[in-house]
């Protein structure tokens, strides 16, 4: 993903069971959050400090996941600083997610069965006042109805702010990133997407459907000339790459050694397209081995490849390989090369791709799990798996709970190409 937000590496310290919630110290980079800065005091922090803000941001998570798990959101007010206006609109933004994702989850008949919260604290810091600055990693794992023993995973970072006042501690702010949040950033924008869930969904549904009717289908080729070929698509082995090649932690451990690995030092940004490139060579019979990679075999082509040591880059300036804006429209523009066409997400397969609507990011459908067995693709049984920020199939809907239109998806076809290019 080009726009990045440094999160951070997953370094466990020490582990301390709590109660029946799992708490791990780590250090850690977090996000440069202007907002939450503080002017760090010399004074160490207390152990009674530590235990208090520890029990004070466990009862918040517990209280967020009792919410869904009860389906009606509990009043956590009490652990919000109310004398402060962050502290109020954190809460009131806060409380509004809960209703949205109570709004997503009965709209497609989820109930949360049961949940493992498992928080990941970072060393606390402190000012020279009463104010406290905590990065806390949510590795929660959350178990619906519908998904049985396969969980989805939380896996967000927060950046919580925490005032002591009168010897009691209170939160003042929740600073975090998820994709969802980076579209929908405001109480008032929740608010409407919660009430208008279903409305949004027949939008979405229409506005791909016209776009689908508009367009010639994968069989006929406008601009087709003498000794054009096509390769099939193998959705199976670009989706056992996909599977084989990313994890749901912050390293390379299982990135592809024989292509230049792009990710930042904190590997949350910079590597997606690379990673959903590779998967579709691969698909499309590419041979994983240094010497076809490096010798640009197809199919790899002049204007689309990637090796040990480089990506392309055409004359005009197009990183086709591994810059998002460049592939969509180099992909979509149905040319030489890989194929693909905009669709609605009912019509998605395994190996299709998804893409955030400003072409800052982009997954790769690695699983679709029937699971009303209606024979038809819901927004909730698709599942993805990504680069930067790494993720191995997790659910859509625990990214982007419900339609939006903050996500275009794209059919992948044959690769089309000619001998005599």
């Amino acid at each position: 993903m080009k726009k990045f937000i440094k999160l951070f590496p997953f370094l466990i310290v020490i582990l301390v069971i709590v109660s029946q919630t799992t708490i791990i110290y780590y250090y850690a980079f977090g996000k440069n959050m202007d907002n939450v800065k503080l002017e760090l005091s010399q004074i160490p922090i207390t152990n009674e400090d530590i235990s208090e803000i520890k029990i004070l941001i466990t009862n918040y998570f517990k209280l967020r996941l009792e919410s869904l798990k009860n389906e009606t959101v509990q009043d956590f007010s009490p652990l919000f600083d109310t004398y402060d206006e962050n502290g109020i609109s954190n809460y009131k933004y806060e409380s509004a997610y809960i209703s949205y994702l109570l709004a997503a989850k009965k709209y497609f008949n989820e109930k949360l069965d049961k949940y493992e919260l498992n928080l990941y604290f970072k060393n606390f810091e402190k000012d020279n006042g009463n104010n406290f600055l905590v990065t806390v990693y949510d590795g929660s794992y959350l178990f619906y109805n519908i998904t049985r023993e396969k969980p989805d995973i939380e896996n967000t970072l927060h950046l919580i702010k925490v005032t002591k006042r009168n010897n009691h501690y209170f939160i003042v702010s929740d600073e975090y990133y998820t994709e969802f949040k980076e579209s929908i950033a405001s109480y008032n924008e929740l608010i409407q997407l919660s009430n208008n869930i279903s409305t949004e969904d027949s939008k979405i549904r229409k506005i791909y459907s016209d776009i689908m009717r508009s367009k010639s289908s994968e069989d006929i080729s406008i601009n087709s000339y003498p000794g054009d070929y096509y390769v099939p698509y193998d959705r199976a082995k670009a989706v056992n790459y996909a599977l084989s090649h990313t994890s749901n932690y912050d390293n390379d451990t299982n990135y592809n050694s024989k292509f230049k690995n792009f990710a930042n030092s904190t590997y949350t940004a910079g590597d997606c397209q690379n990673f959903v490139s590779q998967c579709l060579w691969y698909g499309y019979g590419g041979i994983d081995d240094q010497t076809n990679i490096n010798a640009h075999q197809l199919p790899m082509t002049y204007d689309w490849w990637c090796d040990k040591y480089n990506a392309s880059c055409t004359s005009d300036g197009k990183w086709n390989w591994t810059y998002v804006a460049h592939f969509y429209s180099w992909l979509t523009s149905n040319n030489y090369g890989p194929r693909g066409q905009d669709i609605v997400y009912t019509d998605v397969e395994k190996g299709d791709i998804i893409f955030k609507s400003d072409l800052s990011h982009v997954y790769i459908i690695t699983d679709i799990v029937d699971f009303d067995n209606d024979n038809q693709v819901d927004w909730n049984e698709i599942y993805v798996s990504a680069h930067t920020k790494n993720r191995l199939n997790n659910r859509l809907s625990s990214i982007y709970p419900s339609p939006t239109s903050s996500l275009k998806f794209v059919k992948v076809y044959s690769f089309k190409w000619n001998s005599g290019k």
